[in-house]
């Protein structure tokens, strides 16, 4: 059961040795990794363009090895810590579904992302996260830091990596603050919100005016982010509202879209199960389950057979 912060196996760790230990590999082995990473980081990351989405190809950069171990490593380490009920992705027991529960009952929904999030988080600002939130000392900030970020030696950029298993948890921390902000603007004159990864998906039960999103825009600028207000999808009462593969109709209903029951058909067709990996397994697994708010019975047999090889595996 996650806890508050200062029960982080990170918080207050000041020591690399104990460091090392907490990731399960020795010190010098880590110094070894981030030299390679510096020089040449593709001996551990597989970079390739994902046409998961045909219409939005993007770069993936994926750990390998015993760097995809710690990247593991970390992410169960932050997962310890209590995160805000409204940060969805990520966290056990939830999924999309849970993305769009928390607006069921609101007349206007407004989805926006934030534009190239894990690109745009910072060296500086992952840092400063292990440095300030949960007081490691410099040098284990520093150790942290420099395995899970990804240096592209061509553009000579710094960022999160978007195949990490830890990219999401960490893109989290690293602008905490600026999260809690947002949510408390956005309390404060009675609207919800839920963060599924970069969708900030907004509800209120009056239209949600545009300085509304400029206010909210601001305080992420002022970080250095920004929302793609070009794809800012707004809806009323009387349509049926998208959010994260799920379909709130204006009876309130939560059904899935035909889009998400589209992707789990396409993302099992002409491929053998027991060669997906577990990370794939699992995030069919959330989209069935995501169907099973409206009807238990979709893909029933598929998410059996799905979860005895997670089980297995």
């Amino acid at each position: 059961m996650p806890k508050s912060i200062n029960f982080s196996p990170f918080y207050r760790l000041h020591k690399k040795e104990s460091l090392a230990k907490l990731l399960g590999i020795s010190l010098k082995e880590i110094l070894k990794i981030i030299h390679i990473l510096k020089i040449t980081p593709h001996k551990y990351y597989n970079v390739f363009t994902s046409y998961k989405n045909p219409n939005k190809p993007r770069l993936v950069e994926e750990p390998l090895d015993d760097l995809k171990e710690i990247h593991s490593r970390i992410k169960n380490l932050l997962m310890r810590t209590n995160v805000p009920e409204w940060l969805i992705s990520g966290q056990k027991g939830k999924n999309i579904v849970h993305n769009a529960i928390p607006h069921l009952n609101s007349n206007f929904v407004t989805c926006i992302d934030i534009e190239k999030f894990y690109k745009s988080t910072s060296r500086e600002r992952v840092f400063q996260s292990f440095l300030y939130e949960f007081k490691t000392s410099p040098d284990v900030a520093y150790l942290l830091t420099e395995l899970i970020m990804y240096h592209d030696i061509k553009t000579n950029k710094c960022f999160i990596p978007t195949g990490s298993p830890c990219s999401q948890i960490v893109a989290f921390w690293a602008y905490y603050h600026t999260f809690i902000d947002v949510f408390n603007y956005i309390s404060s004159i009675g609207m919800k919100m839920t963060l599924y990864v970069d969708d900030l998906t907004l509800s209120f039960n009056r239209p949600i005016s545009r300085q509304i999103i400029t206010n909210i825009n601001n305080r992420f600028k002022s970080v250095g982010l920004s929302l793609k207000l070009s794809k800012l999808k707004t809806y009323g009462p009387s349509q049926y509202k998208v959010i994260t593969g799920n379909c709130i109709t204006p009876k309130n209903q939560l059904i899935p879209t035909r889009k998400l029951r589209k992707e789990i058909s396409e993302s099992v067709r002409n491929k053998k199960l027991k060669e997906l990996s577990v990370r794939e397994l699992r995030r069919i697994s959330g989209k069935i389950a995501a169907t099973h708010q409206q009807n238990p019975n979709t893909f029933k047999s598929l998410q059996s057979k799905i979860q005895k090889l997670i089980r297995k595996k």
